[in-house]
């Protein structure tokens, strides 16, 4: 997610597929999260191109929307 915030979407989308794809050859299980952590990628610089790290309040508005997309990932990693 830092190199979605300070790169913007495509090199965070990069890092994430990459992250994953490395870690994918020794746990064929991280293959699943990819999808998750790219867009959690997108809607970090989206975010970030919206100003939402810019005050707290508004920081912790997308705490929930990132956690509810690593819940996703975790629930679909434990149906494998």
């Amino acid at each position: 997610m830092l190199a979605a915030a300070l790169g913007g979407y495509l090199p965070g989308v990069i890092v994430a597929f990459c992250t994953n794809l490395f870690y994918s050859m020794g746990d064929y299980g991280h293959l699943s999260y990819g999808f998750l952590d790219m867009l959690a990628a997108l809607l970090t610089s989206l975010f970030v191109a919206k100003g939402y790290y810019r005050r707290l309040w508004k920081t912790l508005l997308t705490v929930p929307v990132l956690v509810i997309l690593r819940a996703i990932a975790n629930r679909n990693n434990d149906l494998q």
